[in-house]
């Protein structure tokens, strides 16, 4: 019985001595969505997105979220396609958006042939500017 009390006299003194406005955590707080990303990591946008022909033909001054599947040519040109061609190595289908600004190192790359490509559709945030998709710091705005 007194190794409980001592237990519970011990984590109420750990609770009280911790002062939320006085900690020195680096964690970032929680997003919309209720998720706390790990320190250090910037959260990758999420939701519903648009497509890449609404992308296209959207007039609006302000950021957008495209989806699609992305592609890196040999001279490292990126474009955001709506779809894959069923080919080896795959080639972009339907619409395509130059894409100027991202860090590549953040997708999933898989490559042949020396092109480069998502197997997933990715979401990028961004600008659309004269027909690219400009993101990040890049961005105008």
């Amino acid at each position: 019985m007194r190794t409980k009390i001592l237990v519970l006299i011990l984590a109420a003194a750990v609770v009280a001595c911790s002062d939320p406005a006085t900690s020195t955590s680096t964690t970032a707080p929680p997003d919309a969505s209720g998720i706390r990303p790990a320190d250090g990591v910037t959260p990758l946008p999420m939701g519903p997105g648009i497509s890449v022909e609404e992308a296209l033909a959207d007039e609006v001054d302000d950021l957008v979220l495209v989806n699609g599947y992305l592609f890196v040519s040999q001279d490292g040109s990126a474009l955001l396609a709506s779809g894959l061609a069923e080919s080896h190595p795959p080639m972009p289908a339907g619409a395509t958006l130059p894409v100027v600004g991202l860090d590549l190192t953040e997708f999933d790359l898989v490559e042949a042939q020396g092109i480069r490509w998502t197997e997933e559709p990715v979401q990028i945030l961004g600008l659309v500017e004269d027909g690219v998709l400009v993101h990040g710091d890049q961005a105008s705005g």
